[in-house]
């Protein structure tokens, strides 16, 4: 990656960064201790929208990666440094969510799996 592009690539990594600090205390907040359900189905319908919710996140993270490679292998333009170092930013961030969240759905999978076993 030659030097204008790191510097783009940089630029993307730091708007993400100010999302990570905007989001930090709602997280925070979530992170603490969760009132459990009061019903098997109760359980079952949060766990269900929870795997919508991680689905509709993952198609947004290949969505993101897309950009990113259209953005990152586009050198017909003036400064294509800049959107090469940009595309590229996009795929490394679009990567690792598409990896956290992949994870978190298995995770989300999982229990709601053994909710079905239960369920019978």
């Amino acid at each position: 990656m030659v030097l204008g592009q790191l510097r783009y690539f940089w630029q993307v990594a730091a708007l993400w960064a100010v999302n990570t600090l905007i989001g930090l205390p709602q997280y925070l907040d979530l992170a603490g201790p969760a009132t459990p359900p009061a019903t098997l189905a109760e359980a079952l319908r949060d766990g269900l929208g929870t795997a919508r919710l991680l689905s509709g996140a993952f198609v947004s993270d290949l969505a993101t990666m897309l950009v990113g490679a259209l953005l990152a292998w586009r050198t017909v333009t003036r400064d294509s440094e800049r959107l090469q170092g940009w595309g590229k930013g996009l795929v490394v961030q679009g990567l690792w969510l598409a990896v956290f969240d992949g994870v978190l759905l298995a995770i989300n999978g999982e229990y709601v799996g053994s909710l079905l076993v239960l369920a019978g």
